[in-house]
């Protein structure tokens, strides 16, 4: 990452990566074909910011990271679950129950359920 020029933070555990990176534009194919190379990561989506919403250079004084930091963690979701547990017990023994977890929504359906006349940005999911 460092030898594309790419900044931003990298982390990395047992259930997949997570990452935010400011790459040089040139080096976005580099950077796709190198995390296609990676063994045990097959299928890895790259997304990429959509040109409409405008490029910084990662060497740009205005650029969104200023160093890349690349960390191995035990979890990158915290969901309270107890680490190794196999039987999903979280703390205090309680099992998570995957049938309590909400319902999944369409985009359009999201969308009809928040309240009208909202502020842009007020929702988050």
């Amino acid at each position: 990452l460092a030898r594309l020029g790419c900044r931003g933070s990298v982390y990395l555990a047992p259930e997949g990566i997570n990452g935010q990176l400011s790459v040089p534009v040139a080096q976005l194919d580099a950077l796709s074909n190198a995390f296609a190379a990676l063994q045990g990561v097959e299928g890895l989506k790259l997304n990429v910011q959509h040109a409409s919403l405008g490029t910084v250079q990662a060497d740009a004084a205005a650029a969104p990271y200023r160093k890349l930091i690349v960390r191995e963690k035990r979890q990158i979701l915290t969901d309270g679950l107890a680490e190794g547990d196999e039987r999903g017990q979280g703390p205090e023994g309680k099992a998570f129950d995957w049938d309590r977890a909400g319902t999944e929504l369409a985009p359009a359906d999201w969308h009809a359920m928040l309240p009208p006349g909202r502020p842009e940005g007020a929702a988050a999911d």
